[in-house]
C-alpha cells in the first residue's frame, strides 16, 4: 500500500463504478438520485485527471564504503 497513490484513488474508483455502473446498465431506481450519483461519479473523474501526483520525499542515499574509499 506504500506505492499506491492515495490521492487517485478515489477517482480510480469512481471510474470502475461508473464503468460498472454503464456496461452492466445498473440504476437507481429513483431517478433524480440516479442522475445525481452520475454526476458526482463523473465530477470525481474529471478531478482524478487532472491531480498531479505528488510523490514523496526521499532521502539522499548515502554514499557506500566503496563510493567514498575510490571517490
Amino acid at each position: 500500500m506504500e506505492r499506491i497513490n492515495k490521492t487517485i484513488l478515489v477517482p480510480l474508483l469512481a471510474a470502475i463504478a461508473t464503468f460498472i455502473k454503464q456496461v452492466f446498465g445498473v440504476e437507481i431506481p429513483d431517478e433524480h438520485i440516479d442522475m445525481i450519483a452520475n454526476v458526482i461519479l463523473f465530477i470525481l473523474m474529471v478531478i482524478g485527471i487532472f491531480i498531479a501526483p505528488k510523490k514523496k520525499e526521499q532521502e539522499k542515499e548515502k554514499p557506500s564504503d566503496a563510493e567514498a574509499y575510490y571517490h
